[in-house]
């Protein structure tokens, strides 16, 4: 019987250190990303409202989701840690922006509000795998 015999040796340290500083490489392309998702006039939003502090109308249809600009502005800079990037927002409605929902105590009060999911947007521009392809035959070399 034919036998082939394939031994690999993996320096994991290496390839830890590699992954960790892809996603450090990566973290500020996906920040601007997402910031520019939420500025995009790209959410369709199914009534007319008031924003800014109610000084300006808006009507029905597509826009961004900068009100105020207290979501835009809680987004962290990207952190990592253990081979995971974590960028997070802090404005306490910013799940209920995401997600859709109930939104209570924002400077224009309580409301209801559909989903805006300003992260596919972002994900879809700066794509991880291919960022992580290409970054990693850089890095090879």
């Amino acid at each position: 019987m034919a036998r082939i015999r394939v031994k690999v040796n993996l320096d994991l340290k290496k390839i830890d250190a590699r992954v960790t500083q892809i996603l450090e490489d990566y973290g500020p392309q996906i920040s601007v990303a997402l910031q520019d998702s939420i500025a995009n006039e790209q959410f369709d939003y199914p009534v007319d409202t008031y924003r800014r502090a109610r000084r300006q109308f808006v009507p029905k249809g597509l826009r961004d989701i900068i009100d105020t600009g207290t979501l835009l502005q809680s987004q962290t800079a990207p952190v990592v840690q253990k081979n995971i990037l974590t960028i997070r927002w802090t404005a306490p409605y910013s799940k209920a922006v995401l997600e859709g929902g109930y939104i209570v105590e924002s400077k224009r009060g309580n409301y209801v509000a559909p989903a805006r999911n300003w992260i596919t947007p972002a994900l879809r521009e700066k794509p991880f795998i291919p960022f992580v392809v290409n970054r990693w035959k850089a890095l090879s070399q």
